[in-house]
């Protein structure tokens, strides 16, 4: 049986290293070249790139550096919002995804409870295990601070983590790409409640900014509290369980960042600290520096070697064998070394070439352990997860191909290892995609994430029905279609087929088409676009490359061709009245197959009108029978040598007739129609063949035709970095929607070269939008209604029509979002970037005006970044803004002196990158309203949403105090732009009365109809004037309610 099982695993393993080209090198055999795998698709310097983005929206625009001191004060200054009350009430709830981690540095298995572990998310808080990391649960979202990068366990079972990510990012360090910390977290009572400790809090005024992170933490053997931590600025000891702290090194290498400790099985701790190695035999005392400077180190030293970190790691087995790696200046693994004799001697086991590179972003993510269970063997880090063994060389042995059938799979950019304390054959990894764990030393592996929800959005879109999609920071595009083994569960989108290669990699924005939600658009890095019209099965890419990139940038993932989080935006809608586009409508006849005669005489049925508007002509009703014809006079009555007799109601479309003999061939009915004046037509546009109303001028006989305006129309906007030469710039198409060709694009703007879209907001209607930069510019793009192709657009065009207008400059500031009112694009909100400042929100009553005037609207709030924003448009002066820390609101964004109050409930302190509220929905799974419905998308903790702001559930009738009498009203179309349609059943004259409400109760429209015959079944009601969202419509007849029923318009 086992000899089965092992020859099973043997063949897939064979199977797979075919496929992947997963190779070796062994050290004996430096000819042994290692072969990259062809379907890799992750970029390697992902991490730079996101770091030097979130940088530049987060540094100070006059000295390009984040001043730990405004963070710390920031930091302060929200906690203070913690005992507040929230303005709006809002809750939160948690859409997911459930089963892919986001980036996890921390992990810990309790001592004493083998299933008992612990995982942290760098920026998305403590989880908890009681399975083994079958499941995991929060411990606590509203705890300080959520950045958690290192744990461990003292001798008394009290557990600890430490935050503050940022020492793990270059070129930037302090306040580059990680989440600040809040010094060290404790926990007495198994990991369920943790409370920071006092003398570890950063203090604004402190030299350097301790405590902002905490990377590494071991205990102190021999102390049942006690415990060593790796910090920003050098290692720091307590015996007393943190209430008190030293230093164990005095000097200048005393203040320098400790990135890595790591403990012997005698309580000896070996520190990674800068470039340099350390060890103490008790963590406390008697430190001594191992390495040695690169010019005076002998052939059996450990060098100093010139770069950006070291690691070092020591056996679990054996305190004797220790090992260091580093990295150099560029991020690339530099070289292996290992010492079997407790540092004395030192051998090189690793070294880069031209075909080997284990670790090609040391400074972000870089890992190295030593097996449990082998001291000759070590487990290393960097993009994937690699092993060397004495005996074996190295290998790689994991693969970022992910499939059910790759038991190799194992997520990028590696954290931490750790191994089981209880069987050595079961190790955990983490890295950007939460946890994975091996049952046989790293030969195979399983993603443990259930309930780990700790992904990094960038961004968040929504369906009509309530599904969602974000791009994410190192797991691409994530899809929540409501329907996965939870409602939670989410699938990472298929690669981008750009420019001939299939590309994928971080997320960014994403779109999904509220006219049909198989229409989707995502990003990757730097501009790489793809859309979708199979619900995300494959993406291609629409850019028109010798316009938008002639220098060919975009094929090598250059920051030059577009940020790294590329700005775009679809607008689109069922009621344009100035489309350009048409179609044409003919009068055709209704044409019906009743199948073969099958040797039957009687034959009976109703011919469909192909509009319900269509009159038959009677005297041109035929059956037709292979080469013979049964035909109708004026009055119905069919004639024919082959029939006994048979009537055609011309009223109501039924038909009947009876034949001589039995009908074998196939038999058609065919009849001509015509339409009257102001006949309601349902058309098929050219967009996504989507349906809209349209009533006829004229009348139209048969066979005859009119030419209707198509008023499906969308757009897409795109910003790409403004280059010289009037390269790049922002982008525009209104042919997204045709997948049947590369859209006509058109150069809307430039900016001067250099600097980048940041934001883009545009009307309800379609006609104005708002574009914000990195530095600072605020343009409006005016009459885009009037704007049809690249004459009356493109920026080259002397008799463009689009109004291009700076309305507002925040000098080097960064543009973070813009919103506005939908319904009225005179009242926009402004949020920037850049710490340092005093004023983060700006809000405007008249954007459209010549001369518009923004009114700084920060009030109390705490001077830190502004991310996103979003005004509620059931309420304009309710205002929510996305933070470094969460969700702000205030309940009156025109007040002289705003208050804003936090709303984080259910979500915790996390950063919020993108904002959505959704006007117009029906959720997929309970059939209720999502109109209002607010999405976040939060850097660390997932999607959320917010239905206090929406109306979700009310049913028919809700807003009528006499509900027994009330029928359910039947109207179609529903979604509508122009006008529904209301079926009656009247026993009498009588007069009827249509109100329509909006979902606060106030009456939209009122229709009156005095005198309405028992004849009339069906009454037309214009809602072409009332606003999209979602209303009641009412009907009452001789003024008793009749029904009433939900209403949705569209535009």
């Amino acid at each position: 049986m086992n000899k089965k099982v092992w020859m099973g695993v043997s063949a897939a393993v064979f199977v797979m290293v075919g496929i992947l080209m997963i190779g070796t090198l062994n050290e004996k055999d430096n000819e042994n070249v290692y072969q990259v795998r062809t379907n890799e698709l992750k970029t390697a310097d992902n991490a730079r790139g996101a770091a030097e983005w979130l940088h530049q929206i987060r540094a100070n625009q006059i000295t390009g550096q984040i001043d730990p001191a405004d963070e710390i004060q920031a930091q302060r200054d929200h906690l203070q919002f913690l005992k507040r009350t929230s303005s709006l009430g809002l809750n939160w709830i948690e859409m997911g995804p459930d089963n892919i981690g986001g980036r996890t540095r921390a992990f810990l298995q309790d001592k004493d409870n083998a299933s008992l572990m612990f995982a942290g998310g760098v920026s998305g808080g403590l989880y908890r295990s009681t399975n083994a990391g079958v499941s995991w649960t929060p411990v606590n979202i509203m705890q300080e601070n959520l950045a958690v990068v290192s744990m461990c366990q003292t001798e008394n079972g009290n557990i600890y983590y430490g935050t503050g990510e940022s020492m793990y990012y270059a070129p930037f360090g302090t306040g580059a790409g990680g989440i600040l910390g809040q010094g060290i977290f404790k926990s007495t009572d198994r990991g369920l409640t943790f409370q920071q400790l006092p003398n570890t809090v950063p203090t604004p005024n402190s030299t350097g900014a301790d405590w902002v992170a905490v990377g590494a933490m071991v205990p102190l053997k021999g102390h049942a509290d006690g415990l060593l931590v790796g910090t920003n600025r050098g290692m720091r000891y307590s015996l007393d369980g943190g209430q008190t702290w030293t230093n164990p090194l005095s000097g200048p290498v005393g203040t320098i960042r400790c990135t890595d400790l790591s403990q012997d099985k005698d309580g000896g701790v070996w520190a990674s600290i800068g470039m340099r190695t350390f060890y103490s035999p008790d963590g406390i005392n008697d430190w001594v520096e191992i390495s040695k400077p690169a010019n005076t180190a002998g052939p059996n030293d450990l060098p100093v070697d010139n770069g950006e970190r070291a690691i070092v790691a020591v056996s679990p087995q054996d305190p004797n064998y220790v090992y260091v790696i580093t990295c150099d200046n560029q991020r690339n693994f530099l070289r292996a070394y290992r010492s079997t004799n407790k540092g004395q001697t030192w051998t090189v086991i690793g070294q880069r070439s031209t075909t080997f590179n284990p670790i090609d972003q040391g400074q972000f993510a870089m890992m190295l352990s030593v097996s449990p269970i082998n001291r000759d063997k070590i487990f290393v880090g960097g993009l994937h997860l690699w092993e060397w063994s004495l005996t074996g060389g190295w290998s790689q042995i994991s693969s970022s191909f992910k499939s059910p059938n790759n038991p190799f799979y194992v997520h990028v950019d590696q954290h931490r290892l750790a191994g089981n304390r209880l069987n050595g054959q079961i190790i955990y990894a983490t890295n950007d995609g939460g946890v994975f764990r091996s049952l046989n030393d790293g030969f195979t592996w399983t993603e443990i994430n259930i309930g780990y929800v700790t992904t990094q959005f960038y961004s968040v879109s929504y369906s009509f029905d309530g599904e969602v999609m974000g791009g994410t920071q190192d797991n691409g595009t994530i899809y929540i279609t409501l329907e996965g083994n939870t409602p939670k569960s989410g699938f990472r989108t298929n690669s981008i087929e750009f420019r001939g290669a299939n590309r994928d990699g971080d997320g960014g924005f994403t779109e999904i088409s509220q006219l049909d939600k198989r229409v989707q658009f995502k990003a990757m890095q730097y501009g790489i676009l793809g859309r979708s019209n199979t619900a995300g099965l494959t993406y291609q890419d629409f850019y028109d490359f010798p316009k938008m990139d002639p220098n060919n940038q975009s094929t090598g993932l250059s920051p030059a061709f577009a940020p790294f989080v590329t700005p775009f935006l679809l607008w689109e809608t069922k009621n344009d009245p100035f489309s350009w586009d048409s179609i044409w409508f003919v009068a055709r006849p209704a044409i019906q197959s009743l199948g073969f005669g099958q040797n039957r005489r009687d034959f009976s049925g109703v011919l469909t009108r192909p509009q319900s508007s269509a009159i038959f002509v009677a005297d041109s009703f035929k059956i037709i029978i292979a080469f013979d014809t049964v035909k109708s006079n004026a009055q119905g009555v069919l004639s024919s040598p082959l029939i006994e007799e048979g009537t055609f109601n011309a009223s109501t479309g039924a038909f009947n007739v009876r034949f001589k003999q039995g009908v074998t061939p196939e038999i058609v009915v065919r009849c001509a129609v015509r339409y009257n004046p102001n006949s309601p037509l349902e058309l098929t546009s050219k967009t996504l063949q989507q349906k809209f109303n349209y009533t006829l001028p004229i009348a139209l006989q048969p066979w005859d035709s009119i030419l209707v305006q198509d008023p499906v129309q969308s757009m897409f906007f795109v910003g790409l970095n403004s280059q010289a030469n009037l390269v790049g710039g922002l982008f525009m198409t209104r042919e997204v929607m045709d997948f049947t060709k590369t859209p006509n694009w058109v150069r809307l703007g430039h900016f001067g070269p250099g600097v980048q879209v940041s934001a883009l907001a545009v009307s309800n209607d379609g006609d104005v939008l708002y574009v914000g930069t990195n530095n600072g510019q605020l343009i409006r793009f005016a009459n885009l209604k009037n704007s049809r192709d690249s004459v009356t657009s493109d920026l080259a065009s002397t008799n463009r029509t689009v109004q291009q207008t700076t309305i507002r400059t925040f000098p080097g500031r960064y543009i973070t979002s813009i919103s506005m009112n939908p319904n009225n694009p005179n009242r926009v909100v402004v949020t920037l970037g850049n710490y340092g400042n005093q004023d983060y929100i700006f809000y405007s009553n008249n954007a459209l005006s010549a001369s518009p005037t923004f009114v700084v609207k920060s009030g109390n709030m705490p001077k830190f970044p502004v991310y996103a924003s979003v005004i509620n448009y059931q309420n304009p002066n309710q205002v929510l803004v996305g933070t470094e820390y969460g969700i702000y609101s205030t309940a009156d964004i025109t007040a002289t002196n705003v208050v804003w109050t936090r709303e984080n409930e259910g979500m915790g302190n996390v950063p919020v990158f993108m904002l959505r509220q959704q006007l117009v929905g029906i959720d997929k799974t309970t059939g209720d309203w999502l109109s209002g419905r607010i999405y976040a998308g939060t850097h660390g903790r997932g999607i959320f949403r917010t239905e206090n702001l929406a109306i979700i559930g009310i049913k028919e009738n809700t807003l009528n105090e006499d509900k027994s009498i009330a029928n359910n009203l039947s109207i179609y179309p529903n979604p509508t732009s122009f006008y529904t349609t209301v079926n009656l059943n009247l026993d009498k004259q009588s007069r009827a009365e249509f109100v329509i409400r909006d979902l606060t109760g106030r009456t939209a429209k009122r229709l009156t109809f005095n005198q309405l015959m028992p004849e009339i079944k069906t009454l037309k009601v214009d809602v072409s004037d009332l606003r999209a969202g979602s209303y009641v419509i009412e009907l009452y007849l001789n003024g008793a309610l009749y029904g009433s029923t939900k209403l949705i318009v569209t535009k």
